[in-house]
């Protein structure tokens, strides 16, 4: 990402930074993002994720939560770093709604800015700067450790290549981090790595490879060089996942060369273990 991107997006379009005017792009005066601070549904959650004597309605919490997690999704691309964060810890006492952040809150924050970059192609250094402010997001988001999918066999392994794009997307940091999260062994690498996925599958054993695909993969090639991964790989069973990010609907996935493809970043763990099967 160039140096000068922020100042480059900051100049050309304010809805990607700091709101000119605070008291109409912050927390005060939003009474979307007041809400979330306000009202019942953190104590809610944090009752249903620490059950004490009684629990609350379970129904009544998961729609309020959809609601404030929406209104919050819709505003945090706008939002002054500092404001979207202490919004998201209102959103996630104690870390105990990590997962649910990702998969409610940042990803289709996320979704957003690609919809917006798709009418207004431009604005490239606008979108980039977008999804820099929601990794950096994700990077300071609470987290109590208490991963919610099955813990993998023993020293499970996954090599996470990048899509094409210039910059390594908000989805694929989430599914490092789920994996790290979850117990893995988890090794990156993207379109710029000094070795191609190939090249190091065959130095290092992997049990898995995940291929995130974004709007610049060319999907033909991708399915070559998932091809050369497995045969170049030192586990000749290697399994292999692939994201989905594009607006169609993800296809086969044995037309990726891929196990399983999923559009939604937060299975990727859930998948893993599925394409791996028991111990």
């Amino acid at each position: 990402m160039p140096n000068d991107l922020g100042t480059q997006a900051r100049q050309q379009d304010k809805r990607w930074t700091r709101a000119a005017d605070r008291g109409k792009g912050g927390l005060h005066g939003n009474p979307a993002l007041e809400a979330v601070v306000r009202r019942s549904v953190v104590p809610g959650l944090a009752r249903l994720h620490r059950p004490a004597a009684s629990l609350p309605d379970i129904g009544s919490v998961q729609r309020a939560w959809l609601a404030e997690a929406a209104a919050l999704s819709r505003a945090l691309p706008g939002l002054d770093l500092a404001e979207a964060a202490r919004a998201l810890r209102a959103l996630n006492p104690g870390g105990t709604r990590f997962e649910a952040v990702c998969h409610d809150v940042l990803l289709p924050a996320a979704a957003w800015l690609r919809r917006q970059r798709a009418g207004e192609p431009a604005d490239e250094a606008g979108y980039l700067m977008g999804v820099w402010r929601l990794r950096m997001l994700l990077i300071g988001l609470d987290d109590d450790g208490l991963a919610t999918a099955a813990r993998p066999r023993g020293g499970a392994s996954a090599l996470l290549v990048a899509g094409s794009a210039l910059a390594p997307s908000l989805e694929h940091a989430v599914v490092l981090r789920l994996f790290e999260r979850a117990g893995w062994s988890v090794r990156s690498c993207g379109r710029l790595a000094e070795e191609d996925p190939s090249t190091i599958a065959g130095h290092d054993r992997f049990d898995l490879a995940w291929f995130s695909i974004d709007d610049a993969t060319d999907l033909g090639r991708l399915a070559v060089l998932v091809a050369e991964m497995r045969r170049a790989s030192c586990n000749h069973g290697i399994r292999v996942v692939s994201g989905w990010l594009l607006p169609a609907p993800p296809p086969a996935a044995a037309s990726l060369g891929a196990d399983a493809v999923t559009p939604d970043a937060t299975r990727a763990v859930a998948l893993a273990g599925q394409v791996l099967g028991p111990d």
